[in-house]
């Protein structure tokens, strides 16, 4: 169920905010508002200058902020994974159909370990996922480890040359590769 208001989403931070190609909107999940993590599910629709919240899916990822999110062409989809939760890191993927305007849980796939963080791009073939953190002693510990989605699976990746490990960086395709600048080490 898609309610139109008037109103935007609540202020937040650290959401996952990607444009869905296929559905031709904008997709904003969870994040961190003023009091406490969210899970809520909003659309931006460009043409009517108009966010809807999408109402009743009872199936969707938990509450949380920080999560690695991209449009994939391969699958159509958007991909959301990890972020962080009130107990710690998670290490779940989601695919939003925009269509049809459901998440799906690809369950416990081999793949990269639970982690917040972490940079997300299409490179022309597949998705990159890079580094991110994980805490230890409420601490963050920033990861290096390279992954790539192909639409169904994840697999590993060792570039001859990598970015030092990092979280919070900037990640994007420029029509040739995926581009990666800044982050926190």
């Amino acid at each position: 169920t898609q309610l139109e208001v008037n109103l935007p989403p609540e202020a937040r931070q650290k959401a996952a905010l990607v444009h869905d190609e296929n559905a031709g909107n904008v997709l904003l999940f969870g994040g961190e508002g003023t009091l406490q993590l969210l899970d809520d599910i909003w659309i931006w629709d460009g043409e009517q200058q108009s966010w809807s919240e999408v109402l009743g899916l009872n199936d969707r990822p938990s509450k949380r902020k920080s999560a690695a999110a991209a449009y994939d062409p391969n699958s159509g989809h958007v991909l959301l994974f990890g972020g962080e939760s009130s107990g710690g890191v998670l290490g779940d993927t989601w695919l939003w159909n925009g269509l049809e305007q459901k998440w799906t849980s690809k369950g416990a796939l081999p793949g990269p370990s639970a982690r917040a963080g972490a940079q997300i791009a299409y490179d022309g073939e597949q998705l990159v996922l890079f580094g991110g953190y994980t805490l230890s002693g409420g601490k963050r510990v920033p990861l290096g480890d390279t992954w790539l989605w192909d639409g169904e699976a994840w697999t590993q990746a060792s570039p001859e040359q990598s970015p030092p490990p990092m979280y919070f960086g900037g990640m994007s395709y420029d029509g040739n590769t995926a581009i990666l600048f800044g982050g926190s080490l």
